[in-house]
């Protein structure tokens, strides 16, 4: 009996050495689903073999004992394997090398290690169910008289016992394949759930993003977004410097409450350059509680460009990745039905709220002077009472009187096409020319004598030297370009002539 109480005490420190892994590991999500499984199976253990100690300390037939060595010794050094396994470290990186080495066990190692734990419990349960510790009681009391009946039965039992641990080891097992089935049936029904979740979010975000893009449709048919890409792909990189750094910009950018009126001759690149602040200033905006937007005036869409659908474009631009507010879909639902627009002071309304929403905004008009007179005093009374947070800059041509607006804090600067802007917008074309690239290439004069030609004509005007360096493009001698350089037109006008030729 000492031995078997022995054995029994031993296993059950190994089980408490091996408990002692969930304090290291105790919130740890990431242990595998094996090593859990492993905790879980020796917490079960640990109050039956305590149950087994206090009854073979109630001293049960020897025989019993003896059937019981054998499996407690193999499960012995089950134990040791398993706790000389687990390898528990102490320090200050303990709490990670124990983790790391609980992470790197063998996946059908943990399973093999289960299974074993799984049988002893089994066999655990067959020996506590058995009504042997009672009749080891009688054992002592009637010693004499039932020693062979003891035997007997003692024999009879343990080969029971053995069928037993046989059959309940095939039923464990059965009930671990099942259970293995029911976790998969669960994780697939999860997995279903999910999905569904996931395609009602879907479905939810997709007519919620419908709903969007159909009210920004109906309230704004005027897209700038489009335009304002097209025009910054033309514009060649590193030109408009000069703007960037120009005193009377810097201030009106810092400002608020402030308009910059630009001036220049056509072809001057106004245009180019109102798409290149927009850029700027988009890009220094990011991340800050900014808003940017611009429109570009044409004469030719005078009858698409009303100054509700302009207000209502800019509106479109300050909402970009923002909720539309309750406003919009209220007008909406108001005049979708009846087929019916709303009116200038109800999108002034929306675009006054929105721009509540942010700390400063700028507004780029473009080409104002393309604008018809009776629309362009409508709309720029509009955009000068937006508020003290709005900063507008406007490009004209220098015949557009500014006396008839009280424009705050108004400021005006002249576009020309620097020297510096013409000689990188020549040599790109230069580089980009098949012909012209060639004709460099065999003369390098070629290109200093295209630059003093084209600056001396242009007069500040990117329109002109646009012309000019594309005819160019058209020679196929040196000699041809030499000959065009000598005979460049000198306006606007000679260039249209030699183009449509």
């Amino acid at each position: 009996m000492a031995e078997t109480l022995g054995t029994v005490a031993s296993v059950i420190q190994l089980v408490d050495t091996a408990l002692k892994a969930k304090e290291y590991i105790q919130g740890f999500v990431h242990a595998p689903q094996e090593q859990r499984k492993l905790l879980s199976e020796m917490a079960d253990l640990r109050p039956l073999l305590d149950e087994l100690r206090d009854r073979i300390a109630s001293s049960p037939s020897s025989v019993i004992l003896e059937r019981m060595m054998s499996p407690l010794a193999d499960f012995k050094a089950t134990m040791e394997q398993f706790t000389n396994k687990l390898g528990r470290q102490d320090g200050p990186l303990s709490k990670f090398s124990n983790r790391l080495m609980w992470t790197m066990w063998n996946k059908k190692e943990a399973q093999e290690y289960l299974s074993k734990f799984e049988q002893f419990k089994s066999l655990l349960n067959s020996w506590l169910l058995l009504d042997l510790w009672d009749i080891g009681q009688q054992h002592r009391r009637n010693q004499g008289a039932v020693l062979r009946s003891i035997k007997d039965v003692a024999n009879t039992v343990n080969s029971s016992i053995t069928s037993i641990s046989h059959g309940i080891s095939e039923q464990q097992q059965q009930m671990n394949s099942v259970r293995e089935r029911v976790e998969n049936m669960t994780d697939v029904v999860n997995t279903m759930n999910c999905g569904v979740t996931h395609i009602g979010d879907d479905q939810r975000h997709q007519m919620k993003a419908a709903e969007r893009v159909q009210i920004l449709d109906w309230l704004s048919p005027i897209n700038f977004f489009l335009r304002k890409t097209d025009i910054s792909r033309m514009r060649q990189p590193g030109t408009g410097g000069w703007l960037l750094e120009d005193p009377r910009f810097q201030e009106w950018v810092s400002g608020s409450g402030r308009t910059l009126w630009c001036r220049g001759i056509p072809g001057a690149g106004k245009t180019i350059l109102a798409s290149m602040i927009v850029d700027h200033l988009s890009a220094d905006s990011e991340h800050k509680d900014i808003g940017v937007a611009c429109m570009y005036l044409n004469h030719k869409e005078e009858d698409t460009q009303t100054p509700t659908y302009l207000i209502s474009a800019l509106w479109r631009q300050l909402v970009l990745g923002r909720d539309l507010g309750s406003l919009p879909k209220k007008l909406y639902q108001q005049h979708f039905e009846k087929g019916t627009t709303p009116s200038l002071e109800e999108v002034d309304g929306i675009l006054r709220d929105t721009i509540a929403k942010f700390s400063k905004v700028y507004i780029i008009v473009d080409a104002i002077d393309e604008y018809p007179e009776l629309q362009r005093r409508i709309l720029l009374r509009r955009l000068t009472a937006m508020g003290p947070t709005v900063n507008l800059m406007i490009t004209s041509r220098p015949h557009i009187p500014t006396d008839p607006f009280s424009f705050p804090n108004i400021q005006t600067l002249e576009i020309r096409a620097t020297a510096e802007d013409l000689r990188r917008y020549v040599d790109a074309h230069i580089d980009m020319s098949p012909r012209l690239s060639k004709h460099v290439q065999n003369r390098p004069q070629l290109q200093a004598d295209i630059h003093s030609k084209i600056n001396s004509t242009v007069d500040g005007m990117f329109l002109l030297a646009k012309l000019h360096i594309e005819s160019l493009s058209t020679k196929s001698t040196i000699k041809a370009v030499r000959d065009a350089l000598e005979n460049l037109p000198k306006d606007l006008i000679d260039s249209y002539d030699i183009a449509i030729k």
